[in-house]
């Protein structure tokens, strides 16, 4: 299998987790961190963007088959799987590049999650509990959600079937 994560905010000691689930499901796991009162300050802009907005986002562009906070980038693959996901991420993120007028120089996770469904991958996401505090500005959080609408854009264009 192949993961990819965040070395900043992924525990690796999970990694054999989602190997195995990654393995087991002959698709793609993606560990979603979880945040509590320790690590996501209550009522703040940063807790809506995770605990709704995001995945609200996800489940309405894929129709339901998929939903993900804001924080998914730790991912692994089963063999074989990656080639054709990368593919179709790449393809999705060129998209939106060209929609919003700009590269598109992070959100490749969001990419590949919908690449994965888009393609009928197997999905398995896995909660991995945060243990460091996030608590974004709302610039940064109004610009990932805007990055994230236009790599979901961009994938229902690619696969219209997410929005049937």
């Amino acid at each position: 299998p192949i993961v990819r994560l965040d070395t900043a905010e992924h525990p690796p000691e999970v990694i054999p987790d989602l190997a195995r689930a990654a393995i087991e499901c002959r698709g793609m796991a993606i560990g979603d961190l979880t945040f509590d009162e320790h690590t996501l300050r209550e009522g703040s802009v940063d807790a809506f963007a995770h605990l709704h907005l995001f995945p609200d986002l996800y489940r309405q562009m894929t129709d339901g088959k998929l939903s993900l906070s804001c924080a998914h980038g730790f991912q692994a693959f089963a063999p074989g799987v990656m080639d054709r996901v990368f593919e179709q991420a790449m393809r999705i993120v060129t998209w939106a590049s060209f929609d919003a007028s700009e590269p598109i120089e992070w959100g490749f996770d969001g990419a590949m999650a919908l690449a994965a469904v888009g393609l009928g991958i197997p999905i398995v996401v896995q909660p991995v509990r945060a243990t460091v505090l996030r608590d974004r500005e709302t610039a940064k959080i109004a610009q990932q959600f805007r990055r994230a609408l236009q790599m979901c854009l961009a994938a229902r264009t690619i696969f219209p079937q997410l929005g049937s």
